[in-house]
Formats: C-alpha cells, sequence, structure tokens
C-alpha cells in the first residue's frame, strides 16, 4: 500500500487501536513503523474518537530524547497513518529476559539506574506539560542502540531507553483527576486490580469514566 511518500512492507504488530506495519519512504531506505487505523471504527466510537486525536495532539506537542518521535501524519478515504521513528533494540521485558537467560542473574545497579533516570526524566516532562501517559508497561518502552555493535553486543548503556505507545494519553487540567482504569492489569497497583475480575490478567483493560478510582 502507497500513502503520499511512503509504502507499506509489511505488519509487525498490533496495537490496541490499529495494526503497526514497518513502512519505508521513497527515494530512501530509511524505514518508520507506522500505525494503520481503520477511520469507521473511530467515528462509531465517540471515546475511541477521542484518544486517537488525543494520542496525535501529544505526540505533535512532545519533543523528549526518551520519547516516541512522530515523523508524519497521512490519512486517505479509510484510514489514518501515524508514522513515527524506528527504534532498533525491540522493548525491555525482550531484553530483561534474554539478560536473565544469557547472566543467569538479575540486572546489575547501575544498569537499572541507567534506564530509571531516563524513564524518570521523560515521565518528569510529560507531567510538567500536564500530560499523563496512562499504559507505562515494559512492554511499551523500547531501547534504541547507538550503532549495530552496540546493538549486536546489547550494550544498553550505550543506548536510549524510549517511551512509546500513546493510545491512552491525555492533558489533564491542574486540580483534575482522571478516573478511568486503563492499561494492562499486571502494572496496576492491587487497589486497582481490587476492582478488576481476575479474568483480565494480562490484557489491556478499560473502564467508563464513571469507574471512580
Amino acid at each position: 500500500m502507497l500513502i503520499d511518500k511512503y509504502t507499506l512492507i509489511k505488519r509487525i504488530g498490533n496495537g490496541v487501536f490499529g495494526e503497526v506495519f514497518l513502512t519505508s519512504k521513497q527515494g530512501t531506505s530509511i524505514k518508520y513503523p507506522t500505525k494503520k487505523i481503520e477511520k469507521s471504527k473511530y467515528l462509531k466510537n465517540p471515546k475511541a474518537n477521542k484518544y486517537l486525536v488525543d494520542e496525535i495532539s501529544i505526540l505533535k506537542d512532545i519533543n523528549h530524547l526518551n520519547l516516541l518521535k512522530i515523523i508524519d501524519v497521512k490519512e486517505n478515504l479509510k484510514y489514518i497513518f501515524i508514522i513515527t521513528e524506528y527504534y532498533n533494540g525491540g522493548t525491555l521485558d525482550q531484553y530483561f529476559d534474554r539478560y536473565q537467560e544469557n547472566n543467569n542473574h538479575s540486572l546489575s545497579e547501575n544498569i537499572v539506574q541507567y534506564i530509571m533516570i531516563q524513564i524518570i526524566d521523560a515521565m518528569k516532562y510529560l507531567h510538567n506539560k500536564k500530560i499523563i501517559h496512562r499504559n507505562l508497561s515494559l512492554e511499551n518502552i523500547l531501547i534504541n542502540y547507538e550503532d549495530e555493535k552496540d546493538k549486536e553486543n546489547e550494550n544498553i548503556m550505550k543506548s536510549l531507553i524510549k517511551i512509546i505507545d500513546f493510545g491512552f494519553s491525555r492533558y489533564l487540567k491542574k486540580g483534575e483527576l482522571s478516573k478511568s482504569i486503563l492499561g494492562i492489569p499486571l502494572y496496576m497497583s492491587p487497589i486497582i486490580l481490587n476492582k478488576l475480575n481476575k479474568n483480565l490478567y494480562y490484557k489491556d483493560v478499560e473502564f467508563d469514566e464513571k469507574e471512580n478510582v
């Protein structure tokens, strides 16, 4: 499929609100992940439509080394395409699994500090802009290595942490509280989990705004 100057090469995943494709830009060797969103699904669901509008608005508004960078937004009669920067190192949960398997011990304190400093700085930036992410998880944090050698050696100390997936993000006015229960139960606090059906574990869930925390 051709979208303006971009070509969808292959599907590489599924997001909460759409498929994700690897995309190339004509005339270059650059590749981008692209979220393909069917318009009709959003037009029928006012809440989902608001999530999409908020996601695009927030991605255009943010500019931080540790946050997903938007490249372009394209659309045709049927779909909206959100084109973003490509990161080469996979997710943090994949890295943790490989590290444990290869080293037979947990992460060193230096590595944990290196990762957490970047995550905290990114979240501080978002909160200063009155933005809440609402779906922070190991699966939504990617690694971007400086070069192929660092990637091959999985030298995470030569990488940048990148927080992605702003599908549940929103602006929050001063003094306002968010009352939705969103995201992955595995990463929620016990008080929130008490509100969930135990059968929902490991699934993305969304509750109506009337579900007060």
